[in-house]
């Protein structure tokens, strides 16, 4: 069945292995609005922006992720590098929230060792297999909409619900990447972009919900801030 349902196992499928205090001013010397700002997000994520202490194969995944300090208006607010994967966010989704996630798919170039060779490139080829059946929900629910829009004895798909299907881009890269999205307001892009890499994106706007125009819009915006480059 197409609508509500089908969407939400579009994210079930997703998988779960991948995984300074504040000194008080006066009112006389009370900073700017901005400086403010900087300071409450030091306070409340004081290492986001602090250098990581990667695994040497992990620096690439790094190195590859956006570097700027602020996207769409939202500070860095989290990074992390461990389990053959790097990942940057900005903001805390009051009411954005970005995010960026590479992993890397082949053993070689993770850091797993204490899984073993076997052990490590199971897991990633799992991790992969689960993102490809997650892309494929989201091409059958898309054929099944081109399928039934208009004939109203089995659409059972609701109009703003065809406004929020998931949609096919193009990366900078030339990869393909999925968009979906369960309730119009966090949006996630999927890739499998080689045998080498895997791109998980997150755009949240918690102060209203986007059709899919406004999300593709959005992630081929982002996409550009990821340094493709830098993984090869």
């Amino acid at each position: 069945m197409l609508g509500k349902d089908m969407k939400s196992a579009t994210f079930i499928l997703v998988t779960g292995a991948l995984l300074v205090g504040l000194s008080a001013c006066s009112k006389k010397d009370e900073a700017p609005p901005a400086a403010q700002e900087d300071a409450v997000t030091a306070a409340q994520y004081p290492d986001a922006a602090a250098p990581l202490n990667c695994h040497p194969q992990l620096q690439k995944l790094v190195d590859a992720l956006p570097g700027k300090a602020e996207i769409e208006g939202q500070k860095i607010t989290g990074r992390e590098c461990r389990s053959g994967m790097a990942s940057i966010t900005y903001g805390n989704g009051e009411p954005v929230l970005v995010s960026y996630e590479l992993t890397a798919l082949q053993y070689a170039e993770t850091d797993l060792e204490p899984l073993g060779q076997k052990g490590g490139q199971e897991l990633l080829d799992n991790l992969r297999k689960t993102m490809e059946t997650k892309i494929v929900v989201s091409e059958s629910l898309l054929k099944g909409a081109k399928a039934t829009a208009g004939d109203a004895s089995v659409d059972v798909m609701k109009p703003e619900e065809r406004l929020q299907l998931p949609r096919e881009i193009t990366l900078p890269n030339g990869a393909k990447a999925m968009i979906s999205t369960q309730d119009g307001n966090d949006w996630e892009l999927d890739a499998v972009m080689s045998e080498r890499h895997m791109l998980v994106m997150h755009w949240l706007n918690n102060s209203k919900p986007a059709s899919t125009d406004e999300a593709a819009a959005a992630f081929a915006r982002l996409a550009k801030e990821v340094q493709f480059e830098k993984l090869k």
